[in-house]
């Protein structure tokens, strides 16, 4: 699989019984990497939380899990595909599930449109991967891990890009060059802050379905701190704070050489009116469909 995105939106269950308060899972692979993002607004999971990727084969769900979360609104993790478990394959994701049997979050991809209940799924067995070794003789078994080792290791000792990268800007100095001017002078009529310079402590997210944003990434109301300082008065804006306050997060997203900031909500007449008091007069919704009243996405105004 070339290319994937999911987005699944989750819903929050007792002991299986649906109640109050939902989010969304942003699944997504980008190059040789897999990228889970969760966005858990108006949520209360007690304790730490194991956080599962679902499979389905035939009529199996099968979890796999991928790292622990607490009491946060956002959660994310990053792991190259040859880390992932053999058995996970990625045309086979169905779901996420988050948390415990008596307070957990799940939800399914829209191909799977039933409910995805803690009953339903198969989890790992615990010392399963540490079991299974020893069926096997002890010479090969340890012929099995030295392999293993150097199998992980693998990705550190010859980084993808590296051995592209060296002998282009020994073959190809002049066209480099030539790139680059390209590139300076294609990015003058743009602004000076960029997605390269701070933002890099800005972590990435992806809540749309289409690939109309080129990049996004998720952010405070105090991160304006950080821009030029003609931009400050944003961290001000009433709607904006109120929409952070609603959902506990917003966006700043770039396409077509422009840049915006975005505040999660609904396309009501109410919230339309009110976006356009506050400058914020486009709307995305994050389901690719038509618009139409009642969506959820957000609210956004060029910088």
């Amino acid at each position: 699989m070339d290319y994937m995105r999911k987005v699944i939106y989750l819903k929050k269950r007792e002991n299986d019984a649906l109640m109050q308060g939902q989010g969304f899972a942003r699944l997504e692979k980008r190059e040789n990497n897999l990228i889970l993002y969760l966005s858990m607004h108006d949520i209360t999971l007690p304790g730490e939380n194991p956080v599962y990727i679902v499979c389905r084969r035939g009529e199996e769900n099968r979890a796999y899990p991928v790292g622990t979360t607490v009491q946060s609104d956002t959660w994310s993790f990053r792991s190259l595909l040859e880390d992932l478990p053999e058995q996970m394959k990625l045309e086979e994701i169905s779901g996420v599930l988050v948390g415990k049997k008596e307070c957990y979050l799940s939800g399914t991809c829209p191909e799977y449109p039933e409910a995805l209940l803690y009953g339903m799924v198969e989890f790992p067995v615990e010392g399963k991967a540490e079991r299974e070794p020893e069926q096997e003789p002890e010479t090969v078994q340890a012929a099995d891990m030295q392999s293993g080792q150097e199998s992980e290791r693998k990705p550190e000792e010859i980084p993808a890009p590296e051995p592209e990268s060296t002998p282009k800007a020994e073959t190809e100095a002049v066209s480099e060059a030539e790139r680059d001017s390209d590139r300076q002078a294609e990015s003058e009529p743009e602004p000076a802050f960029k997605r390269d310079s701070f933002l890099k402590g800005l972590s990435e997210m992806y809540p749309f379905e289409d690939d109309e944003i080129e990049w996004c990434l998720q952010m405070r109301p105090e991160d304006f701190n950080q821009f030029p300082m003609e931009y400050w008065h944003y961290a001000k804006n009433s709607f904006l704070l109120q929409g952070f306050y609603n959902y506990r997060h917003l966006v700043y997203a770039h396409t077509k050489g422009k840049n915006y900031v975005g505040v999660p909500g609904q396309y009501i007449r109410k919230e339309q009116y009110l976006a356009a008091r506050f400058g914020f007069t486009l709307f995305k919704q994050t389901r690719k469909k038509k618009l139409s009243m009642g969506d959820y996405g957000y609210w956004l105004r060029e910088l």
